[in-house]
């Protein structure tokens, strides 16, 4: 009787040692990669906000200086056409903002004294950005006009009842529609008002007369002192940038 055997062979993989840090390093790579993208993605998006907030702050001070230009245009016309009454400490201004544009026009005109003045705009851009902008402006007389309705050189007084004032002959004859109050008087003195009727020091004005404009006296003086004030001067008393 024959008898067979026959056997069963199971083959059992083995791994390599080095298959598991393969493994672990993959890993370990794909986890840098993801942080290496997160970063990058949360730095563009910080960049972005930047660049976002960059360019509405520049659109508000683009909007800004624009209103500036516009008002010292608005200015210049109103001042030619004595229209714009440059006298008090604070002048009220009622200019509108034109279509297109998103400033903040001035409400007022600072006096800074000597000729000088100061207004400030606020621009708006998106997101609710801001930007001021303050402009100080120096007046300058241009050839072929008057700085002063009247002028003494050491100085003046004014007696009588009389009312001094300004009008602008582009719009016709002299009259209470066509007057205003841009009549500034100044004298080169410095010294505290005085003398006599024919050598006067500073400025003297009477109790019946009316000036409508500024009183200057020279540069460095105290305009208090040197112009007394017994009738009406509906501006300010002020010293002079530069003599004349």
């Amino acid at each position: 009787m024959n008898i067979r055997f026959s056997a069963m062979r199971r083959i059992v993989p083995v791994l390599k040692k080095d298959d598991g840090f393969v493994l672990v390093t993959a890993l370990l790579l794909l986890a840098l990669l993801i942080m290496v993208g997160t970063t990058t993605l949360f730095q563009t998006s910080t960049e972005m906000k930047i660049s976002s907030n960059y360019m509405t702050k520049r659109q508000s001070l683009f909007d800004a200086d624009a209103g500036a230009q516009y008002i010292i245009k608005k200015l210049k016309q109103d001042i030619a056409a004595g229209t714009l009454s440059l006298t008090g400490n604070s002048i009220a201004l009622n200019y509108a903002r034109p279509n297109g544009f998103a400033f903040d026009p001035p409400a007022t005109l600072n006096s800074l004294g000597g000729d000088r003045y100061s207004f400030q705009v606020t621009g708006h851009g998106d997101n609710n950005s801001l930007s001021a902008i303050e402009m100080v402006l120096q007046l300058q007389q241009s050839s072929g006009h008057f700085r002063y309705g009247v002028f003494g050189d050491q100085g003046m007084n004014f007696v009588g009842s009389r009312v001094l004032d300004s009008y602008n002959s582009n719009n016709g004859p002299y009259g209470i529609a066509n007057s205003f109050s841009n009549c500034d008087i100044g004298t080169n003195s410095t010294q505290p008002q005085g003398g006599s009727n024919v050598n006067p020091i500073g400025i003297d004005i009477g109790s019946n007369v009316t000036i409508r404009g500024d009183g200057f006296c020279g540069p460095g003086g105290n305009p208090a002192d040197v112009i007394s004030v017994s009738g009406i001067l509906t501006g300010s008393r002020q010293a002079a940038p530069s003599a004349m």
